[in-house]
């Protein structure tokens, strides 16, 4: 997965500082440029969608998730209501195995069936907490029709665009660049992150100080 990410990231690298050879490229080599940028990308999300997504620390993201439930729990059971019914995608009524598995996977990042005894408990501890709050039991069972939006778990639902797509932003940026570096903006970087910045215009006198006497501030753009 590395490899292939390397290899996407070269190329729009390489293209990046070159709008117009990229365009030329493309028109000339249209039917295999759309081809081989379908094939390649349907194997990248492939690969991506295999690895799920991990950044957890379980002890500190346990203790503020925990917290964020019982800070929940004092809620109007309204607002809690909603936020649980907008976790989930589908149609169904949401049912205690659909709510226990969002409240697995907010507090381990894993799936029920993956929890052992002691984890299975708090989940369950928490959904009677959430139960007694909007002063109802939800439904046993489950909703196949619903989907919970567990991004960390799930595979990567990606909407297609056409190579031609993605150039014409390359394309849009560059020429945004020039219009900035054409209004004495300078391209910086600190720690990784890349901006525009202009210094403050001098005033009357050569001062960089606005007419209340406070030191003026540079423009920036991100």
């Amino acid at each position: 997965m590395r490899c292939t990410a390397d290899v996407m990231r070269s190329i729009v690298a390489f293209f990046k500082g070159r709008p117009f050879l990229a365009v030329i490229s493309y028109i000339l080599l249209f039917p295999l440029a759309e081809i081989l940028f379908a094939l390649q990308l349907r194997h990248y999300l492939k690969e991506l969608s295999a690895g799920p997504h991990r950044t957890r620390d379980h002890e500190t993201d346990l203790h503020d998730v925990l917290r964020f439930w019982q800070l929940l729990s004092t809620s109007e059971p309204e607002r809690i209501q909603s936020l649980v019914e907008g976790w989930f995608l589908g149609e169904g009524d949401i049912r205690r195995g659909n709510v226990t598995d969002l409240i697995a996977w907010t507090l381990y990042d894993e799936r029920v069936e993956s929890l052992n005894s002691e984890q299975k408990q708090l989940v369950e501890d928490l959904l009677h907490e959430v139960e007694g709050r909007i002063g109802k039991r939800f439904p046993a069972g489950k909703s196949e029709g619903l989907t919970c939006m567990r991004h960390t778990l799930d595979g990567l639902d990606v909407v297609y665009k056409p190579l031609g797509f993605y150039l014409f932003l390359i394309g849009a940026q560059w020429f945004a660049a020039l219009v900035l570096r054409s209004c004495s903006f300078e391209l910086l970087e600190c720690d990784g992150l890349s901006y525009f910045s202009r210094p403050p215009r001098l005033q009357r006198g050569g001062s960089t100080r606005t007419s209340d006497g406070a030191a003026a501030e540079p423009l920036v753009i991100m």
